[in-house]
């Protein structure tokens, strides 16, 4: 028996957080947990190991003008056994190459939900 597997998703638009959720939850067995913000997500990792960390970009509540870049970049240091994927709805090009430096998995918003659902299946099953 396989444990299952933990999805943690830090975005500021719920919405968009219940759309992800449920395309995952569509094809894949996992748990599937969401904060707002970095705080929140700080808070929750100090509890809790998920598998796969899903970053959005910019987030409101932040005054950093790059809080999902500093987070990704401060997660890859600090949490090397989780996977990383970032999602973001303004796809700069420099900041994504910066970004594919760190981790292969970039997203963006709005991309066709099968490809992202198959995506994160071979993430989650490897």
């Amino acid at each position: 028996m396989h444990k299952k597997k933990t999805i943690l998703h830090i975005d500021d638009n719920v919405i968009f957080m219940n759309s992800v959720k449920s395309v995952l939850k569509q094809s894949l067995d996992v748990n599937y947990d969401h904060v707002c913000d970095k705080y929140e997500a700080y808070h929750y990792l100090r509890n809790k190991m998920p598998d796969v960390i899903i970053v959005d970009l910019m987030l409101e509540n932040d005054y950093d003008p790059d809080p999902g870049v500093k987070l990704v970049e401060e997660f890859s240091k600090k949490y090397k056994g989780i996977d990383l994927v970032v999602m973001t709805g303004n796809p700069d090009s420099e900041i994504k190459n910066h970004l594919l430096e760190i981790t292969p998995h970039y997203e963006t918003k709005g991309s066709d939900p099968m490809s992202f659902q198959a995506k994160m299946k071979r993430i989650i099953e490897k």
